[in-house]
């Protein structure tokens, strides 16, 4: 009798640790695949436009937190403050971001209400086409052409009035196409010329005073 049930407490302690091999393989595989997926996870590109911003940089991100360089993006940047009217609230400052000898985009900081707390209010990028915009997966920078998507619908001119109907949009960020003397876009070369994202609510209202 004691042989037999020796032989039971052999037989369960040999299927105990297998199991729990078992279920440690599982669970090393487990966190195999897991920190499989997290390396394969493809990192947010940083040279593309969207209606929030410009890789890191963000609408109303405070100007004080601006990155002093962003690797492949630009490599420094310089603020110059502008005051064309002569009033302290009317301040807002101008961004320049540089990568090699060229100015790659810019930026306006305004305070929205005189607050004297300045905040990233615009992005424009005139005519440099490293930044790109992600329009339906494929990149379209300044100087690429867009008739297709303008025939396809795909970008909606902005308005009629003067100002707006070289304007085309996507996804919240503004297209300004190249344009002849007369405002006008040329059918045989609709190519982007700037691009351009911007909050209003962030910029400093002028005073009736100053309205012409």
């Amino acid at each position: 009798m004691r042989k037999i049930t020796l032989s039971f407490l052999c037989l369960g302690l040999v299927l105990t640790v297998g199991c729990s091999g078992q279920q440690g393989t599982g669970d090393n595989d487990s966190a195999s695949n897991d920190s499989a997926a997290v390396a394969e996870s493809p990192k947010a590109p940083v040279d593309q436009i969207t209606a929030e911003g410009v890789g890191p940089l963000k609408l109303g991100m405070p100007m004080d937190e601006v990155p002093a360089s962003v690797e492949g993006l630009y490599d420094s940047f310089k603020k110059e403050k502008v005051d064309e009217w002569g009033d302290e609230c009317l301040v807002s400052y101008k961004l320049y971001f540089i990568k090699g000898d060229k100015t790659i985009f810019e930026c306006i900081a305004d305070d929205g209400d005189c607050t004297r707390k300045y905040v990233i209010a615009d992005f424009l990028l005139r005519g440099n086409p490293t930044v790109k915009i992600d329009i339906d997966g494929t990149l379209y920078g300044c100087g690429d052409d867009v008739a297709e998507l303008i025939d396809n619908k795909v970008i909606t001119v902005k308005g009629n009035g003067p100002f707006d109907k070289s304007v085309y949009l996507y996804n919240g960020v503004e297209l300004q196409l190249k344009t002849d003397i007369h405002g006008n876009v040329k059918k045989n070369n609709r190519v982007i010329a700037d691009m351009r994202i911007l909050n209003a609510d962030y910029m400093t209202p002028f005073p009736e005073d100053f309205v012409p």
